[in-house]
């Protein structure tokens, strides 16, 4: 598979959607204000596969599984041993609960589970292109296919709502209508804002964010307990909300496109391309050890080019052992 070069939009997109997920994290804003991130982070991760789901080989897959899986596993045990927080857990305990202690309630690292999403979402690409890769009579970005799509996620999470009594957020068939916008939607978005004005775009994102706090002023507490518990669930009323989340999302990220030049995106285009590098780090950084000795604002920071040191570092053993 070629190497396309690297879309700063979807970057952009990317670093948003990750530094408001370790705010959120981080207790520094609250949940209504933090729903649209995992579905953008799902949108640009599609969206990075837009020209190339077709040419998905299993043996590309299979690296970027095993490579996050030791990952995950060797940074869990190491600092299972040196944490100050001891836990009742053992190792024996952690392999037999496997997914749940290493990705759903990870000990040292926190919640991980995007990492399980992120490789149904690799495995679905496979499929996709090997029942359809040279099959050009069945075009998927068919406005028809996307209603399909949204009906199989909201169906299915209010499915998984009502039988377990929350929607589990990890599956790829909930998040089936954001996957199909990002892989096949995501130029048409792009080129559609490039041709807006930067006054109208920026007009356009006081608007929806207008929109959505007045929303959000007016809904009342039921709506928020809502939010709350259904944070991850592709359902109403939350898709309201990242619905103007998006807009407001996609025209500052292209205001930012139009305005600003290559060494001042730089910091953006990093933290977007380490996102998941960011993801796997940053829970263990801020609250083990940045935040009890420097507060909110300056762990916040250091936590973030910490991660992205290690993301660099790993990124670059990942390439030269992984090829």
């Amino acid at each position: 598979m070629k190497e396309k070069k690297r879309d700063y939009f979807i970057d952009i997109i990317k670093a948003f959607a990750i530094i408001t997920i370790m705010l959120w994290h981080f207790q520094i804003i609250s949940t209504k204000y933090f729903i649209w991130a995992i579905p953008a982070f799902i949108f640009a991760t599609t969206a990075l596969y837009e020209d190339k789901w077709k040419e998905i080989k299993i043996k590309s897959i299979i690296k970027k599984i095993v490579w996050i899986l030791l990952l995950v596993v060797f940074l869990t045990i190491i600092l299972h041993f040196i944490s100050t927080n001891q836990s009742n857990l053992n190792l024996l305990d952690y392999f037999k609960n496997f997914f749940y202690y290493f990705f759903l309630r990870n000990p040292p690292l926190g919640n991980l589970w995007y990492f399980l999403l992120y490789f149904q979402i690799l495995i679905l690409l496979f499929i996709m292109s090997s029942i359809l890769g040279d099959n050009d009579k069945i075009k998927l970005e068919k406005w028809y296919f996307g209603i399909i799509s949204l009906i199989l996620s909201l169906t299915f999470s209010y499915l998984l709502m009502i039988s377990l009594g929350q929607g589990i957020s990890f599956n790829v068939i909930s998040w089936a209508f954001i996957i199909w916008l990002g892989l096949f939607n995501y130029s048409k978005i792009k080129n559609y804002l490039l041709k807006i004005s930067k006054t109208n775009l920026f007009l356009i994102f006081i608007l929806s964010i207008i929109i959505n706090l007045t929303l959000l002023y007016f809904s009342g507490n039921s709506v928020n307990l809502f939010i709350e518990k259904y944070t991850h669930d592709f359902v109403f009323p939350t898709l309201i909300f990242q619905l103007f989340y998006f807009i407001s999302l996609f025209s500052l990220s292209m205001i930012i496109i139009k305005l600003a030049t290559e060494k001042t995106i730089y910091p953006l285009r990093l933290i977007g391309q380490y996102s998941l590098y960011i993801y796997l780090f940053h829970n263990y950084l801020y609250k083990i050890i940045f935040y009890p000795i420097l507060g909110a604002f300056f762990g916040f920071i250091l936590t973030s080019l910490s991660c992205l040191i290690l993301g660099f570092v790993l990124e670059q053993i990942r390439r030269r052992i992984l090829k």
